[in-house]
């Protein structure tokens, strides 16, 4: 039987910082449930202040001593992304130990309407990809500050089961253009590639910079298939039967967010306990593209999805100076 690591094994918190964006609903606001538990200061971002107290409120009846706050954040807006930043820095100074780029959004493209950011760039893109780039790099000094080799600071992208769809397509000279989109899910299965991708990237900057190797991580994680509101288009009566609770579904990105043992690069996600199940049955028919077992359910472990564009150095290393032509900065200290 492998290993079921649980909540029980998130080591106490007291004194970290954390950052989780989206944090209002979802897996986010079940992540901001855990951190809360072990004793962290959490940011919970959302779109408005009062989602975010009524988010904060829910929190505290079943955490009463949850040390939380909320801050305004719309990743489909550069320059929500940069106040949002500034803000936090008057706030809170040196003082961010974990931030989780937990926000995001799943269907435009194919069959869907595109949208397109007064940035002028696709909805999902931006949202999913270049503001969670923009927002870590503008975090990046402050997470550096006080991190030691000890006790490193930790970026986290989340990742998607539709990230190795066999639809996903990575031209980083043409990322938003309609003829790579997925016609079920939009662009969502790209983006979800873009920031498994972007972790090991910088994983490698960082390995390279004496000040930030081994004291700022950049980690992965996916949910698998997670009970949630973003996940209803696949029907509400199946996202409720077969999904696992955002309770579960978060573990993955909170295990990487706390556990001591993981390393720059890596990427976690659920894997079953069974051979038989239905993630297995979707395997057989290919809905899991180049994986031979799909990771709907379970405990979080490193995840054995394989990507061909993940798996190139040279093209994470592309796409991250992609993002960094679009969000007009570089991921390096002054």
């Amino acid at each position: 039987m492998r290993n079921r690591w649980s909540s029980a094994e998130i080591p106490d918190l007291t004194g970290k910082h954390i950052i989780v964006t989206g944090g209002n609903r979802g897996l986010g606001y079940a992540s901001v449930v855990e951190f809360a538990k072990k004793g962290a200061h959490v940011v919970l971002t959302s779109r408005s202040n009062e989602k975010g107290e009524a988010a904060i409120a829910a929190i505290q009846k079943s955490v009463p001593n949850a040390s939380l706050a909320t801050m305004e954040l719309d990743c489909s807006s550069f320059q929500s992304v940069r106040a949002f930043a500034a803000e936090y820095k008057a706030k809170y100074g040196t003082k961010l130990d974990v931030l989780v780029n937990n926000a995001g959004m799943m269907k435009t493209g194919g069959q869907h309407p595109r949208i397109e950011t007064k940035d002028g760039h696709e909805i999902t893109w931006q949202t999913n990809v270049w503001s969670a780039c923009l927002l870590s790099q503008l975090l990046l000094p402050t997470l550096a500050n006080g991190a030691t080799h000890e006790a490193p600071a930790r970026i986290v992208f989340i990742s998607s089961l539709l990230a190795t769809r066999p639809s996903v397509k990575i031209n980083v000279d043409d990322l938003e253009n309609d003829t790579n989109v997925d016609h079920d899910f939009g662009f969502y299965p790209n983006t979800k590639c873009a920031d498994r991708m972007i972790p090991n990237a910088l994983t490698k900057r960082f390995e390279a910079t004496s000040s930030l190797n081994g004291r700022v991580l950049a980690i992965c994680a996916h949910p698998g298939f997670s009970s949630t509101e973003m996940t209803n288009g696949v029907g509400r009566v199946v996202n409720t039967l077969l999904g696992m609770p955002a309770s579960q579904g978060c573990l993955s990105q909170v295990r990487v967010a706390t556990d001591p043992n993981i390393p720059s690069g890596a990427f976690y996600g659920p894997n079953t306990l069974t051979k038989i199940s239905l993630q297995h049955v979707l395997g057989l028919f290919g809905m899991m593209g180049h994986n031979a077992e799909p990771e709907f359910y379970g405990s979080p472990m490193p995840s054995a999805l394989v990507s061909p564009f993940a798996s190139d150095e040279e093209l994470c290393e592309q796409l991250l100076k992609k993002a960094e032509e679009i969000i007009g900065a570089k991921f390096e200290l002054a």
